[in-house]
């Protein structure tokens, strides 16, 4: 039986470095492996080959906006887990749609430390149970 990894794997696609670096910092000391990507593009390349069990992702970057890659990463692995992050003021329509292309949650810049951890492991948690339903 293959043993299982130790640390959840995260993906992080932000087009700002200073955000890859914050979010970063904070998955880690959460004891999160962290995996990151300067745009949408980028990050479909990194997802490949690579065990993740959730990518987060900017709306609005270049070489592959957020919507795009959202799109992208669920056609090739429809259970992934995906955060959506924006620092723009969008619609609840907008936001919809997002979530309705496959983020699991969206996140509003400026956010803290502790809701984007509360967010990622409420996002984690809630693929586990789906995975591993509890008998009744």
């Amino acid at each position: 039986m293959p043993m299982a990894r130790e640390r959840k794997v995260i993906l992080v696609i932000d087009d700002e470095p200073e955000m890859r670096e914050y979010m970063r910092f904070a998955l880690e000391r959460s004891g999160y492996a962290v995996v990151e990507a300067p745009d949408g593009a980028e990050g479909i390349k990194a997802f490949h080959g690579r065990e993740v069990d959730l990518v987060i992702t900017d709306l609005v970057m270049p070489n592959k906006e957020g919507v795009e890659t959202i799109g992208a990463l669920t056609a090739q692995c429809p259970e992934l887990k995906i955060v959506a992050v924006s620092g723009a003021a969008y619609s609840d329509t907008y936001l919809q749609l997002v979530r309705r292309l496959g983020a699991s949650a969206c996140l509003q810049k400026p956010f803290d430390q502790h809701q984007l951890i509360a967010t990622v492991a409420t996002v984690l948690d809630a693929g586990a149970r789906r995975e591993h339903p509890q008998a009744g």
